[in-house]
């Protein structure tokens, strides 16, 4: 083969492979791009139960932190003649535990325990996420939207498994307005925004001891709400308190 051929065929690998080179560089380039997260983005969940963003979800309820236990307080049917007891402690590895027993003595049957009312600023949050240890029984999440110890309390229900950590994600929308036991069907749903004080609930004849143990409360943003895990809803037949409960 000549120089001048030799040439030619230089120039013809040259302008046969360019393409290829380009396509490598582009096919590259994406594969950085959909590897290489984008800030505040995690690509996996983690042991935090799989939120998209650490970011994006608040804590309103530390545990670790041993102060946060001074924040809550104890209100059982004492308040109405009954003789239940419940309190809230500190647990192991940076936990708290709501314990007690129920009675029904006395026209009793609830204890519940509850933050010192405070603006939680949640705006924006669509709902709250929780993880607790239960005893197999049924309990409430409740909410208040001002300070006064007699007054409005929202409360959802969920359901705990025996010796089992679970994450329950509760939506804003699936909390009801409740007051001394009656469903107050003219009250407004429950916003973020509005949230002033929160708190754990046993009640509906559940006599005998019971025991949650919770690790944190959180807030979490819309955006997340359809990656939530099922959240539970009081069973078909269930009521949302006895009649004698205030709260």
């Amino acid at each position: 083969m000549n120089a001048e051929l030799f040439g030619y065929y230089v120039k013809g690998r040259e302008m046969f492979h360019a393409p290829y080179s380009v396509l490598m560089t582009v096919v590259t380039a994406g594969l950085l791009l959909y590897i290489i997260p984008a800030p505040g983005v995690s690509l996996s969940g983690g042991a935090g139960g799989g939120e998209a963003s650490m970011e994006s979800i608040k804590v309103v309820a530390d545990f670790s932190d041993p102060a946060e236990i001074q924040r809550w307080r104890s209100v059982n049917d004492g308040v109405m003649g009954g003789v239940s007891s419940g309190a809230i402690a500190a647990g192991s590895d940076g936990t708290a535990v709501f314990e007690g027993v129920i009675s029904l003595e006395n026209n009793g049957g609830f204890a519940s325990v509850r933050t010192a009312p405070r603006d939680f600023a949640l705006d924006g949050f669509d709902g709250l996420l929780v993880r607790v240890n239960g005893d197999g029984k049924g309990y409430k999440l409740t909410a208040r939207t001002d300070n006064a110890f007699d007054t409005v309390m929202y409360q959802a229900a969920f359901e705990t498994d025996d010796g089992q950590w679970r994450e329950i994600r509760i939506p804003f929308s699936d909390f009801t307005p409740t007051y001394h036991g009656r469903v107050l069907s003219d009250r407004a749903p429950l916003q973020g925004a509005n949230v002033r004080g929160i708190g754990l609930l046993i009640s509906d004849k559940q006599e005998g001891p019971f025991r949650l143990e919770i690790a944190f409360i959180k807030a979490y943003p819309a955006a997340t709400a359809a990656e939530a895990p099922q959240s539970f809803a009081a069973s078909p037949g269930t009521s949302l308190n006895p009649p004698h409960l205030p709260l």
